[in-house]
């Protein structure tokens, strides 16, 4: 598949995002990018935009391959619908049991839940970095045309601190 720069640049600009708050909140990391994570017994298989362990880096730390029928999927799972919808990925996402999947298409910004039901519900905050809503993600979206991404990043750091302060104080 051909990716735009529109796609490529929403996507890592995502990882940047989550860079901060993995740094800001001390939530361990461990980036699995857009690795194919596939279970035979499903005989189905994706690539994620991009991909965390966070809760499980532990777990996986160690391990150059994944073999889901006995690690844990990533924690987090990054979809950006530039060129595609994620609505088929979404029942893929949730077979290999991702219980996050932040979406984005470059305007707006949804954080989804793995319910017990086995489908995804949209959630306001993850529970991965308390205090940052999916919504306030949009002026950060919208600034990557007007500034460079160092200044972004900087500007969503001070941002993610004073949120993570009233949110802790």
């Amino acid at each position: 598949m051909t990716l735009s720069l529109i796609h490529e640049r929403v996507k890592m600009l995502f990882h940047d995002l989550i860079s901060v708050l993995t740094e800001e909140f001390r939530v361990p990391r461990l980036n699995g990018g857009s690795t194919t994570f596939r279970r035979e017994d499903l005989d189905r298989g994706l690539e994620p935009d991009q991909c965390y362990y966070l809760e499980n880096e532990p777990i996986v730390r160690d391990k150059d391959e994944i073999d889901l029928t006995i690690d844990p999927p990533p924690d987090l799972a990054i979809e950006i619908e530039i060129s595609r919808s994620v609505l088929d990925r979404l029942g893929i996402l949730a077979a290999l049991g991702v219980p996050e999947v932040w979406c984005s298409d470059g305007e707006s910004a949804r954080f989804l839940r793995l319910q017990e039901s086995g489908e995804y519900a949209k959630v306001p905050v993850s529970p991965h970095f308390p205090g940052i809503p999916s919504a306030d993600f949009i002026p950060f979206l919208q600034q990557r045309t007007q500034t460079d991404a160092q200044s972004l990043m900087n500007s969503f750091r001070d941002w993610v601190r004073s949120r993570r302060n009233s949110h802790e104080g």
